[in-house]
């Protein structure tokens, strides 16, 4: 099931998007886009908390074919986004 993820999910004014097969992925991808595009956007455990949060699950129910989203959470975190404890 793929997993998705926008910017405006944790309230930053920015339409970006992104999806991948695993939360991996997508937290990789959104570490790259935060480095390239929101470098002036302090990444606090607490930020990165919300993100890893806002990733979603997606799902197309095969009555309508419309998207269905459900939230995932976690404290772990890969790649650029992953901080020490």
């Amino acid at each position: 099931m793929a997993k998705t993820y926008t910017c405006r999910d944790v309230g930053v004014d920015c339409d970006w998007k992104t999806s991948g097969e695993t939360e991996d992925e997508v937290m990789t991808n959104i570490g790259e886009h935060a480095a390239q595009i929101h470098p002036d956007i302090e990444l606090t455990p607490e930020l990165v908390a919300a993100v890893r949060g806002a990733i979603k699950d997606e799902r197309t129910t095969s009555r309508t074919g419309q998207s269905v989203n459900r939230r995932l959470g976690s404290n772990s975190l890969p790649g650029t986004l992953a901080t020490s404890t």
